[in-house]
């Protein structure tokens, strides 16, 4: 197994992800490849890529670098690859139930969150995404990824920036028949240090682009973001896009509103 991290802040880094791997030495067997990316050279799904194609091991663990493993952390993850077969080929810690394929969503995007699975603690140990313990899913957050490195998937590099990959990635798993599964693994996000979506000024155009590619396979989307972080935005339109007509969507003419 190969860990990758896309790392912008060394100190972040080391603070959290590599101060906490001796949590995973005792279940697993593991190599750390960072990929550095101090002045933003990468993208996300290139950094991503770059783990897929430099990895000699089958699996990889596609991780933020503001992620902490905890206690359980180690044997939660084994336990997790020794489920995955030739037809589940991504794995995570946190989702949406695959449910919400065909949950309804209003014309605004106005939805409920009842559906989550896994469990993700912030850094002062309390529960800021809290599901059943596994399921299939809709999709992942990136926070951690687990990819099946033979299946030969690899992320999309049409997505620029650090958001929507991993939606982006379980669509493309699903959509080839393959299942995406969420996991409770016992893990902190210290999520001051994400980058924001807010910061990101083509989120919205990045969201309509995973939209046009993929409303004929799927009439709904929803990534889970934003739950561990103390902004918050109206309705939760950018995470939840619903067109009746099943239409793609002009970028031209979208405008979104978003509230601190």
């Amino acid at each position: 197994m190969t860990i990758v991290c896309c790392v912008s802040n060394i100190d972040v880094f080391n603070d959290c992800v590599v101060k906490s791997l001796k949590n995973l030495r005792s279940c697993l067997d593991f190599d750390l490849l960072p990929i550095y990316n101090n002045n933003n050279v990468y993208t996300a799904a290139i950094a991503g890529n770059l783990g897929l194609d430099i990895s000699k091991n089958k699996y990889i663990i596609y991780v933020h670098q503001d992620i902490e493993f905890m206690i359980d952390s180690g044997k939660q993850i084994a336990a997790i690859i020794e489920s995955m077969d030739d037809k589940r080929i991504i794995a995570g810690a946190a989702g949406m139930s695959i449910q919400y394929d065909n949950n309804h969503i209003d014309d605004w995007g106005f939805c409920d969150f009842n559906n989550k699975v896994g469990v993700v603690y912030d850094e002062n140990n309390e529960i800021v995404w809290d599901g059943v313990e596994q399921d299939i899913v809709h999709s992942l957050d990136e926070i951690l990824l687990i990819i099946d490195k033979d299946s030969g998937i690899q992320f999309d590099t049409s997505l620029d920036g650090y958001h929507l990959y991993g939606l982006d990635i379980c669509l493309q798993a699903r959509a080839a028949g393959y299942e995406v599964v969420a996991s409770k693994i016992d893990i902190k996000h210290y999520g001051k240090y994400s980058s924001s979506i807010y910061k990101d000024h083509n989120f919205i155009k990045k969201l309509i682009f995973i939209y046009n590619k993929w409303f004929m396979n799927f009439p709904s989307l929803y990534a889970p973001y934003a739950h561990w972080c103390n902004d918050r935005i109206v309705s939760y339109i950018p995470y939840v896009l619903k067109n009746n007509l099943h239409n793609k969507i002009d970028v031209s003419r979208i405008a979104v509103k978003i509230n601190n």
